[in-house]
């Protein structure tokens, strides 16, 4: 994939469960976030931190990013 050098992001579209939809908006409603994008980010930036992606992807993947 390639992505232009100037963006510091990219936007797209997902699916979700309900279910997952309906704790994000929990989680707004409570005030912990203030919008489902910014849920979403916070959710894959902590499991990247997490090494997430190092269970999924092959060991010679990892090494190169």
């Amino acid at each position: 994939m390639s992505y232009k050098v100037k963006e510091r992001s990219v936007a797209f579209t997902i699916r979700l469960p309900i279910r997952c939809v309906q704790i994000i908006d929990e989680l707004i409603e409570a005030g912990v976030y203030s919008s489902r994008g910014e849920c979403i980010r916070d959710i894959v930036r902590s499991a990247l931190r997490e090494g997430f992606h190092k269970k999924m992807l092959p060991e010679s993947s990892t090494s190169t990013r």
